[in-house]
């Protein structure tokens, strides 16, 4: 039964049926042989087109696929095709698309000659997502057509994996990440980077004793070491999907929260939907899940907002990706809010 699955008629079985249909009734009714025997080799048509598909093995197809993809930037999908059988394969049509709320990309299809058997082919198709969004999979199907072309199989086949495709590519806003002054005079934490002399205190490390500076001077110096402290950085995404002006405002926060991570800042998301709320700290491999993932963000409840700026903290930054109707009102208070806690904050519509 597996074996019938996605077994169909061609367009041309219904001319044909009705040709045959004629006949039978015009040898009935003329007792003419010849129009029976004509009769009888439509119907064997018939017969032998859908036998063909019911019983030929057919070629061996796997695909390969990309998990996450970037809105306008085209993917190959890979089909390899083999035919272990002795006999010729039959043409093929191959199908992929992906399994989505709302359309991402439209579907690919490539045609693939006979081919001889023992013999494997790849074919690749190119797939260009147009929307931004998550896919719950991927659908992807092989039709083979039968012997005269009056029937085909085309058994259809569901990947269940998640596929996410991450907004347009976009410049990033440029970010003091480093929390301090352009001399490089801010706050610090444990590294091995040389950052200067200075005297000696209570409880350094005879280790970091600089003893050619202590010598000169005829005090003790000691090499202070350490790496810049990145400001801690805050994402709030409220807006809709499918608004021009919110998905333009999307791709630069993407753009701006992966090179912040690239560079080592620690960034926070908050994201409210309906239902519940979706806060988490990105890595350098979950960046484009919040903002592929966002479909309705609502402005977030007074306990969300507060949980991001706690984990953001004075000095850090908030980034604020919305839609142009959010109401202005709402957005002072954010302002005003922020800056009570020691954030600065963005508003990424002016740069989108």
């Amino acid at each position: 039964m597996r074996r019938l699955a996605g077994f169909r008629a061609g367009r041309a079985l219904r001319p044909v049926l009705a040709g045959a249909a004629v006949l039978v009734v015009l040898a009935v009714l003329s007792r003419s042989v010849w129009l029976q025997v004509v009769a009888c080799g439509l119907l064997g048509l018939v017969a032998a087109s859908a036998l063909s598909v019911a019983f030929d093995k057919g070629c061996e197809v796997t695909l390969r696929h990309p998990n996450d993809l970037v809105v306008g930037t085209p993917v190959d999908v890979c089909f390899t095709v083999d035919n272990p059988g002795v006999r010729r394969g039959r043409p093929l049509l191959l199908r992929y698309e992906l399994v989505a709320a709302r359309s991402l990309a439209p579907a690919v299809t490539v045609y693939v000659d006979p081919i001889p058997p023992g013999e494997r082919v790849e074919v690749r198709a190119t797939l260009t997502p147009e929307a931004r969004g998550e896919a719950t999979g991927a659908r992807w199907s092989v039709a083979q057509l039968g012997a005269f072309g009056l029937f085909s199989i085309a058994p259809t086949r569901t990947l269940d994996r998640r596929v996410l495709v991450a907004p347009a590519p976009a410049p990033p806003v440029p970010l003091r990440l480093d929390g301090g002054a352009p001399d490089g005079d801010g706050a610090m934490r444990a590294g091995l980077d040389v950052r200067g002399v200075r005297e000696w205190r209570p409880g350094d490390p005879a280790r970091h004793v600089h003893w050619r500076a202590s010598a000169r001077t005829g005090e003790l110096r000691v090499l202070e070491r350490g790496d810049p402290s990145h400001g801690a950085l805050g994402v709030l995404l409220v807006g809709r999907a499918g608004d021009a002006r919110f998905e333009a405002v999307l791709a630069v926060a993407a753009a701006t929260v992966r090179l912040a991570v690239d560079e080592g800042a620690d960034c926070y998301v908050w994201l409210e939907q309906p239902g519940a709320g979706c806060f988490g700290r990105l890595t350098p491999t979950s960046t484009a899940s919040p903002f592929a993932r966002v479909e309705r963000a609502d402005p977030p409840s007074a306990k969300g907002f507060s949980h991001l700026l706690e984990h953001v903290g004075g000095g850090g930054r908030l980034l604020l990706a919305l839609a142009d109707d959010v109401p202005p009102g709402w957005v002072a208070q954010v302002r005003d809010f922020a800056a009570s806690s020691g954030l600065d904050v963005v508003d990424l519509r002016e740069f989108a």
